[in-house]
């Protein structure tokens, strides 16, 4: 970490490193350990941070923010950023007992911005190779597809999919 400037105009860079994280926790025993690294920086009323989570072989996020910090009663001005994809079988345990076997990928490419109490964004999420069984009703899906778009302040469900069991669609 390096820290430059004045109290009124500091200027803070720093680089993280976090290898093989895991949450002491027991629905979180069966995630796999979470690699985290980036940098992060503020000049002034300036604030940006970048980063990059890893776990498992199949997810791999790429973070990164802006925000200009106000000062008295100025709105906050920020935007974010994710990107990458996210293997939701090592989150399954998450779900508990009432929903099992899922499998599927989301790829998330979304920009949001927040300009006081205004929140819009704009970008899609992408999911494939969805499959999921809820034991109580007996229902088992497969070959999930779908698409979210976020548009402004909606987000839209352009297409969801599921095959049945019985070869039906869902």
């Amino acid at each position: 970490m390096t820290i430059r400037g004045t109290a009124q105009a500091p200027s803070v860079e720093a680089s993280y490193s976090i290898a093989a994280l895991r949450l002491r926790q027991p629905e979180m025993a069966l995630l796999p350990p979470i690699a985290l690294q980036g940098t992060a920086s503020l000049a002034g009323q300036e604030a940006t941070a970048q980063a990059r989570v890893t776990a498992g072989s199949g997810t791999a996020l790429a973070l990164k923010g802006r925000a200009t910090l106000p000062r008295g009663g100025a709105p906050l001005a920020a935007s974010a950023g994710v990107s990458g994809n996210v293997e939701l079988a090592p989150l399954a345990p998450l779900l508990g007992n009432t929903v099992r076997n899922v499998t599927g990928r989301l790829r998330p490419d979304l920009n949001v911005e927040i300009s006081g109490a205004q929140v819009s964004g704009s970008g899609s999420i992408d999911f494939s190779n969805g499959a999921l069984s809820l034991p109580e009703s007996g229902m088992r899906l497969n070959n999930g597809q779908g698409r979210l778009v976020l548009q402004g302040n909606t987000l839209q469900v352009q297409r969801l999919t599921f095959q049945t069991a019985g070869n039906g669609t869902l």
